[in-house]
């Protein structure tokens, strides 16, 4: 057995995980900058936030510009304000794209740098400080060293990594949770076992790894469908939570796999939400996948029987949603194109050449297509 394993990120997980344990932040200053969106506001976590602070006697000062797909020029408008503020640390409260941002900040703001630079850890040696606060049970990005961004020239998304970017401290309250929408309730979780999924399936994973996507894949295959049925359940949201930190902390050590880098032209350019365009991927990828790696993808799916059965829950899942989808062929070769020399080839099982993954797209559009296909 041989494997290497690395999470900095001290976590705080529990109701009122603030209240009990924010206090630690102090460590870090005496100044803190805050970047969240809207919905902080509605489900309580600003302000906790805001009250942990005022008690500290924290100068602070908020940002609540965001995007769905963080762009570079949103972290360059953000990164200006925290540059003016001069924060010891920051403070990321809601979902991915809030802590995507985040850790682009962080780098930004004390490097003298643009944006395009994150992609060359070369370029860069220093990062502030941050504590990541999730409100969505999806991402993971309160424990990883990633941050997904637009390219806006482009229109592009891309993933860097820097251990830099490993948030310092986490604080996970499954109470933030329960206001999400049953679209992001959905979209999120399958988020998560997306990245649970990909870390078994990665060329890159491990015994140590697995351990984390393995018991999350069966949080989620139990408590997903019963918070659709109960959204108010606090103890399947907080398994959700969990489940979604632990797949994190899986992709965190692997990586993901050519599922996510397929996804992205899908949520860029149709609007689909992250985990949904991972989500409508992942059969046909993982029946392409089967053909040469069948025990690793029957891993990857447990506790599901077979892909059949991993089909059914995730159609399930989807038809709350009604989704569909108008690609256009030029789009889908395109997209293929970029795809066949996408990074993630390098940690994904099989042959996924320009033909291999256009025939994923098309076998995508039979299930989820409508409108014009040529």
């Amino acid at each position: 057995m041989k494997f290497h394993h690395f999470i900095p990120t001290e976590i705080f997980f529990g109701e009122k995980a603030l209240d009990e344990d924010g206090e630690i932040v102090g460590i870090l200053g005496k100044r803190a900058f805050i970047i969240t969106g809207r919905s902080s506001s509605k489900n309580g976590s600003l302000n906790d936030v805001l009250n942990l602070l005022n008690r500290m006697k924290i100068e602070h000062d908020v940002s609540h510009d965001m995007e769905e797909n963080p762009s570079f020029s949103l972290v360059v408008r953000i990164t200006d304000k925290v540059k003016r503020f001069k924060p010891d640390f920051l403070i990321g409260i809601g979902g991915g794209s809030v802590l995507d941002s985040m850790k682009a900040v962080a780098v930004l703001s004390v490097n003298d740098i643009d944006p395009i630079d994150l992609y060359d850890q070369g370029r860069y040696s220093k990062a502030l400080p941050m504590v990541a606060i999730p409100t969505t049970a999806g991402t993971g990005s309160e424990v990883t060293e990633y941050s997904v961004l637009t390219n806006d020239e482009t229109r592009m998304k891309g993933g860097f990594k820097s251990n830099l970017i490993f948030p310092r401290y986490s604080f996970l309250d499954p109470r933030y949770t329960l206001t999400m929408s049953m679209e992001l309730t959905i979209a999120t979780g399958l988020d998560a076992l997306s990245h649970s999924v990909e870390s078994i399936l990665s060329t890159r994973s491990s015994e140590m790894s697995e351990i984390f996507a393995l018991r999350a894949n069966e949080l989620i295959f139990q408590n997903l469908p019963k918070v659709l049925k109960n959204p108010d359940d606090l103890e399947c949201r907080s398994k959700m939570l969990f489940a979604s930190m632990l797949a994190g902390m899986a992709i965190a050590q692997t990586g993901t796999t050519i599922i996510h880098a397929l996804g992205y032209p899908l949520s860029t350019f149709k609007n689909l939400k992250h985990g949904l365009a991972n989500s409508v991927l992942m059969i046909p990828t993982l029946r392409r996948i089967e053909k040469s790696h069948p025990n690793r993808v029957a891993k990857a799916i447990t506790p599901m029987k077979d892909v059949d059965d991993f089909e059914i829950f995730l159609k399930d899942m989807l038809s709350n949603l009604n989704l569909r989808m108008n690609l256009k062929r030029e789009e889908m070769e395109e997209w293929a194109r970029i795809g066949s020399k996408a990074k993630h080839l390098k940690s994904t099982p099989g042959d996924f050449g320009y033909e291999e993954i256009l025939n994923i797209y098309e076998e995508m559009m039979k299930e989820y297509g409508e409108g014009d296909k040529r």
